[in-house]
């Protein structure tokens, strides 16, 4: 039984950041460079962006042994694909979160397929921690893992579904706030 309140995030990415194919190196430079630029560009702003990237990390502890206890049965013995190069590509969306985080960006070999097995999938499932993975790598559970996480622990899938929210309303906070700098200083790039 899933829940009927149960709201799994967005994927899409809003039309006004750049949007970055598997294997495009060019597109992915320039995406980084802006992002580089926006950072660089005021000591406020981009302190409000790290401010807003904490409460991510924060959101990312707090789901990150639940989402791990839960999945790490499951995710490392299937082999249905869904784990893919081309899912594991990071978004300009993905590209801010990493430096609004502090982290640095994980080399990405593109030029292995897009549909082969993702590089960074290990015996045990993603080699990656969950805050070093693109959003979609993040917010995927396939429907039988949530149905058995749903049906075997109730109160965890309740909790997981609320802390779920929480980050991504903290991620979406990031991205507005992103959005209103890059409104205002598209011309200065």
């Amino acid at each position: 039984m899933v829940f009927p309140n149960l709201q799994r995030p967005s994927l899409g990415t809003k039309p006004d950041l750049p949007e970055l194919e598997y294997g495009d190196k060019k597109a992915y430079r320039n995406a980084c460079s802006m992002i580089d630029t926006i950072f660089t560009s005021s000591l406020s702003d981009t302190r409000r962006l790290y401010e807003l990237g904490s409460a991510i990390r924060i959101r990312f502890n707090e789901l990150e042994p639940l989402l791990d206890r839960y999945t790490s049965g499951i995710c490392a013995a299937c082999h249905t694909g869904c784990c893919v190069n081309r899912h594991g590509f990071p978004d300009f969306e993905d590209l801010l979160v990493f430096k609004s985080l502090g982290l640095e960006r994980v080399e990405f070999d593109s030029t292995l397929s897009e549909h082969g097995l993702c590089q960074f999938l290990g015996e045990k499932g993603c080699m990656l921690s969950r805050v070093q993975r693109s959003y979609r790598c993040t917010w995927f559970f396939c429907d039988d893992l949530l149905d058995r996480f749903e049906l075997k622990h109730p109160r965890a899938f309740l909790d997981f579904c609320h802390r779920c929210g929480t980050l991504s309303r903290a991620r979406n906070e990031l991205l507005s706030w992103f959005r209103s700098l890059l409104a205002g200083k598209t011309g200065n790039l």
